[in-house]
């Protein structure tokens, strides 16, 4: 029902929202946050995020990381259907 609406279940609007803020931490001029979401670039949860939502927080624009997990989702929902 929520596909068909254009809309994310609660799991991929909280995914699209991290990723979204991640994406605006990388924009920030502040060398302490940089310096923080460098780190947090090699973690398991980084890799696994961009793993599983062919996207990188830190190189994709706000559109294309909407875009990568809306993709996600259409693709988890045609399995479900089918």
């Amino acid at each position: 029902m929520q596909f068909c609406c254009g809309r994310l279940d609660f799991y991929h609007v909280y995914v699209k929202r991290k990723l979204t803020f991640l994406q605006a931490l990388c924009e920030l001029d502040n060398l302490v946050v940089h310096t923080c979401f460098s780190v947090f670039r090699w973690s398991q949860e980084c890799r696994e995020l961009s793993s599983a939502f062919n996207c990188i927080s830190d190189v994709f624009s706000v559109v294309e990381l909407k875009k990568c997990v809306f993709s996600t989702f259409s693709k988890l929902v045609n399995k479900l259907r089918y």
